[in-house]
């Protein structure tokens, strides 16, 4: 039997420690690091011909367009769905600060969209106080916080 791949598809060691340095950078780095990626472009399409840079962006086109085929209407409005939805909230963490939000409540915000904020029902009955709870809280909590 052949010996396991340990790097299949994008998560390499060497995306993943990339990933990582790109985490860890300031916004001056980030924002150098963007600039030079942003001239490197221009560079190397200003010292391409129009015919080259007409075929290059005939060839994205046409990557582009085998995507979307490829894709069932199903699977093209889930995309569209979930792009959707990351666009509303990244609109949201921009705009939505969670001190003290309790005191400031808007009822147009969709706080439920927050990637930190947990929207869930209290349909669990405590075993020993008979209270209703969270699905995933530790049998108890209640009785603690009550002593």
């Amino acid at each position: 039997m052949p010996p396991k791949r340990q790097n299949i598809g994008r998560c390499t060691n060497a995306a993943k420690r990339k990933r990582e340095e790109r985490q860890d950078e300031t916004e001056e780095a980030t924002e150098q690091r963007n600039e030079g990626n942003r001239s490197h472009t221009s560079r190397s399409h200003a010292t391409e011909s129009s015919q080259q840079c007409k075929l290059r962006n005939e060839a994205s086109g046409v990557r582009m367009r085998k995507l979307r085929q490829s894709l069932s209407f199903s699977e093209r409005y889930e995309q569209l769905d979930n792009s959707r939805l990351l666009m509303q909230m990244n609109r949201l963490n921009l705009f939505v600060k969670l001190d003290s939000i309790a005191f400031q409540y808007n009822s147009e915000i969709e706080y439920s969209l927050h990637p930190v904020v947990v929207a869930e029902n209290m349909n669990k009955v405590c075993t020993n106080c008979n209270a209703l709870k969270f699905k995933n809280e530790a049998p108890g909590v209640l009785l603690e916080w009550q002593s």
